[in-house]
């Protein structure tokens, strides 16, 4: 093989480690804008509620989702870290009990916009149980505010909490911005 022919699959390589830009519209309010490696597979679409919704899954076929719902805030509702945190707290609660860690344990998450938090559960009801397919052992829930005016709310669900699917998960949620369209933005500012 001539050296100039590896150029094209060492290209190829390194665009498999440092993923793809994924833009989805949302109308009337901007453009979502994500990074995932190519091993996911990424969908979106408007809610009846007026939010969106992005779903990913690998395309490996492992047992793990991920979804995000990216929400207006109201102009009225001023969120801080705590409120955020408590949110959080609030849509884990009915988890918590049946979890093996049976703890709400917030950890701090690293954004590309704004800020976040993620908390992460094991059902106890399936630990040492095989895999089945749509029934999963994790639930990792995280909870950004991109900007004052937009929030995200991702589950990340899988089996294995050592394999490669969690971290691909977070690191896509961590990677979310958000860009408000031009005829919005007078409008969001509080």
């Amino acid at each position: 093989m001539r050296p100039c022919s590896l150029r094209p699959l060492l290209c190829f390589l390194v665009s498999m480690t440092f993923g793809q830009a994924a833009d989805f519209n949302w109308p009337g309010h901007g453009t979502i804008k994500l990074d995932a490696t190519p091993t996911w597979k990424l969908s979106g679409t408007v809610t009846e509620e007026g939010g969106y919704t992005l779903l990913a899954h690998p395309r490996s076929g492992s047992n793990a989702l991920l979804q995000v719902s990216v929400l207006p805030v109201p102009p009225v509702l001023v969120l801080s870290d705590s409120d955020l945190q408590l949110r959080l707290h609030d849509s884990l609660r009915t988890y918590v009990d049946q979890s093996v860690e049976k703890e709400f344990h917030a950890q701090d998450l690293t954004c590309r916009q704004g800020k976040g938090w993620y908390a992460e559960l094991t059902d106890a009801s399936l630990v040492g149980k095989p895999a089945k397919p749509d029934e999963y052992k994790v639930m990792r829930s995280a909870l950004l505010l991109l900007e004052p005016r937009t929030m995200a709310i991702a589950t990340m669900l899988f089996d294995d909490p050592q394999g490669a699917e969690p971290a691909e998960m977070l690191a896509i949620v961590a990677s979310m911005h958000f860009h408000r369209a031009a005829d919005t933005a007078s409008a969001a500012r509080p």
